[in-house]
């Protein structure tokens, strides 16, 4: 009884220590060609499509049009933006300024004549973590 007794008071230190997460819904993928690459921002600079000054980038698999992933992230104010890499070259493919592969930001956020705004697509992380559901959109097809 005591050792059982230990393991679940170890499992729920643990479980109280680990970061929040935020569970990521991505849809509306054309194709399941490469992969749905993912860039977090904690802050405006570079916002969406600017590798370099993501704080974060990971990738998912697309299966039937959507992918998912989770996120560990400490507290604070973040904005996604996902990028349908369908060749897999790790950035945003364009044909005159107008991407030709999907985008897709955090609050769905949609921008005019331009990529959104970091404050349209900005959401917080607290303790409990997040969800976000993302649709793809496509605009040089």
């Amino acid at each position: 009884m005591i050792p059982l007794t230990a393991a679940l008071l170890g499992a729920a230190a643990w479980a109280q220590s680990a970061p929040p997460a935020v569970e990521v819904v991505m849809s509306g993928f054309v194709s399941d060609e490469g992969q749905a690459l993912v860039l977090v921002f904690a802050e405006e600079t570079g916002f969406p499509v600017d590798l370099k000054r993501a704080a974060k980038t990971t990738a998912a698999p697309i299966q039937g049009g959507r992918a998912a992933l989770r996120l560990e992230l400490p507290p604070g104010t973040y904005a996604l933006a996902i990028i349908h890499d369908e060749d897999k070259d790790g950035d945003l493919d364009t044909f005159l300024g107008i991407p030709t592969e999907g985008l897709g930001c955090s609050n769905n956020a949609k921008g005019s004549f331009g990529p959104p705004p970091f404050s349209a697509a900005r959401f917080t992380v607290g303790a409990d973590g997040a969800k976000q559901a993302i649709t793809m959109v496509y605009l040089g097809r």
